[in-house]
């Protein structure tokens, strides 16, 4: 039951007017331009009429008050309507309903509308939508169509109205409207859907190529990441071996170093007590000339032989160490020689070439230059067709080089060797002869000088002896360059997992009677890996992995998405 009327700004009705029913109205008389029909446009307009035209209207503007001579003109028309709800007949069951209390006796429903064509609707002074009214109003069977309110002239619209018209007034009034607004918006919905639907299969399409190229990276990745781990695998296995035999040999090295200097300092006092001794024994002036001179020189020759004999380990630890490098630069170089040359640039070389050719039959004054030319022109296409091998094969020539040169070193060291061997057989002869003529005079330095010689004799064992160690010292000092080295390039391709071999364990034992030549094995197989993982990149693609993996959640969250939306699509499909 309508109960009151409240106006405010609306068409003709400047201030704030109310009506009030308290009691049945058969009708509203008043003379023409009284404002009769403005009243029940409000009515209409208040319910949610949308028909401007309907409320004798061309715009929204049309229906505030426009002002006069008394009162201004207004910027907001509204118009609020209240009804009785003692029997709680009102409900509001959209999802607007757990929002919105009607557990009242009264509902007011309220419109305004600004000259800017913006509207707002409200119930119980709360904003609500233009579905939430239309809402409301279906459950009691009431809105704002002409079946209800028939304004002036419109009685033969009604009787003359077309069954389309006819059937639109019927479903108004069994309360049907609001299903059309859901049926409308459901529709809205369902194509919003569908369109969603098909940007997230396009987009889904576009991310697919993207991903099963990264897919086929994160394999390699992944490969090398194997390959990674059997390389830490092997090289804590190899540097734990290679650092306990460089220890081990600097110790026993060393250690033999110290005993040799030891023993050759005890045996260089006990020569100086027996020469002093026989110093002093008043010798012939003629044979202790001799015997000096030919001790000084015997200590010369033997000096520069234990020169020489240095050199000479020297050298042979040198070439010992430069045949390794060698080896492991041919290993290196067997697997970066397997290229194949395109057939259009070897063609190509050719031509050049015999143009080359052609060019010094005619003109023979010019052939050194063009001799030099296609050395050029070969030293180019081997330069560009070696790649990463050419550096090798130079690292081979320039070791070949220094190795030929420690070759003829050595040979010449032995020459100079065979030469004082011989002069020191000479001196020795005539030592040995000076000797025995003092001996028949002098009987008593026999005993000193016998053992005088014996001592100068293993001296000189001695020093061959520390010779040898010095040598092998420094070919310890050499692999463990090489071992420094090895860590580093280990460090470049698998990063602080190369220092997992400080944690390995091993059985010493058994390493001690492990043949050298396993840990060379295990080398070559190091220097294999390297060279892979060299050429699948290394151990990188950390930024790979996490682009494959968010590509990887995009697709899945799009896969739900659709999945999503193809129930909602089938939900609303349902409800519509």
């Amino acid at each position: 039951m309508l109960k009151r009327l409240e106006l405010s700004g609306f068409k003709s009705f400047a201030k704030k007017s109310a009506l009030e029913f308290n009691a049945p109205v058969t009708a509203i008389v008043g003379p023409n331009g009284s404002g009769k029909s403005n009243v029940a446009e409000s009515i209409r307009f208040v319910l949610g009429e949308q028909s401007i035209k309907s409320l004798r209207s061309k715009k929204g503007e049309d229906l505030i008050w426009n002002g006069s001579k008394s009162v201004s003109q207004m910027n907001r028309a509204a118009v609020s309507i209240t009804f009785d709800n003692s029997k709680k007949v009102f409900k509001l069951e959209g999802d607007s309903s757990g929002d919105l209390s009607l557990n009242f006796d009264e509902i007011t429903i309220s419109r305004e509308v600004y000259r800017d064509g913006v509207n707002k609707y409200l119930i119980n002074g709360s904003q609500v939508r233009l579905r939430d009214i239309i809402e409301l109003l279906s459950s009691v069977n009431i809105g704002a169509s002409g079946h209800h309110i028939i304004s002036q002239g419109e009685a033969d619209r009604v009787l003359n109205a077309s069954a389309k018209d006819r059937r639109v007034m019927i479903e108004e009034a069994l309360g049907l409207k609001i299903y059309h607004w859901k049926i409308n918006e459901s529709d809205r919905k369902l194509e919003k859907t569908n369109e969603n639907l098909d940007k997230a299969e396009s987009l889904r399409r576009e991310l697919l190529p993207h991903i099963k190229f990264l897919k086929k990276q994160v394999e390699k990745i992944e490969k090398a990441e194997e390959m990674r781990i059997r390389l830490s695998d092997i090289y804590a296995e190899y540097l734990k071996k290679e650092e306990t035999y460089i220890n081990r040999e600097k110790e026993r090295a060393k250690g033999d170093k110290h005993s040799a200097e030891t023993e050759l300092s005890r045996i260089d006092s006990e020569i100086k007590a027996i020469k002093e001794a026989l110093a002093r024994k008043g010798e012939d002036s003629s044979r202790t000339d001799e015997l000096r001179r030919l001790d000084s020189e015997l200590r010369r020759l033997r000096s520069e032989q234990d020169e020489l004999s240095r050199n000479l380990g020297r050298i042979e630890a040198k070439m010992e160490f430069i045949a390794r490098e060698e080896r492991v630069l041919k290993t290196k170089q067997g697997e970066a020689s397997a290229r194949t040359v395109p057939f259009a640039e070897v063609e190509g070389l050719a031509k050049t070439i015999e143009a080359a050719f052609s060019e010094a039959d005619n003109a023979p004054s010019m052939i050194p230059g063009i001799i030099a030319r296609i050395r050029r022109l070969f030293g180019e296409f081997l330069s560009k067709h070696r790649g990463g091998g050419d550096d090798i094969a130079a690292k081979i020539a320039a070791i070949r080089e220094e190795l030929s040169q420690a070759e003829n070193e050595k040979r010449e060291i032995e020459k100079s060797l065979a030469s004082i061997v011989a002069r020191e057989d000479e001196c020795n002869r005539a030592l040995n002869r000076v000797k025995e003529e003092n001996d028949k005079n002098k009987d008593q330095n026999r005993d000193r000088e016998r053992l005088y010689y014996e001592l100068i004799a293993k001296r000189s064992d001695v020093a061959g002896r520390l010779n040898v160690i010095l040598s092998r010292l420094e070919l310890i000092e050499r692999e463990e360059a090489s071992f420094t080295e090895e860590i580093k390039e280990g460090n470049a391709l698998i990063g602080q997992e190369i220092l997992k071999y400080k944690r390995q364990m091993i059985d010493e034992a058994a390493f001690r009677s492990e043949p050298r030549s396993e840990q060379e094995i295990k080398r070559k197989e190091i220097e294999k890996l390297k060279i892979r993982l060299e050429d699948m990149g290394g151990a990188g693609g950390s930024e790979m992995l996490k682009e494959y993996k968010d590509m990887e959640e995009r697709d899945q969250f799009l896969t739900r998405e659709i999945e999503d939306l193809k129930k909602s699509a089938e939900s609303l499909t349902s409800l519509i």
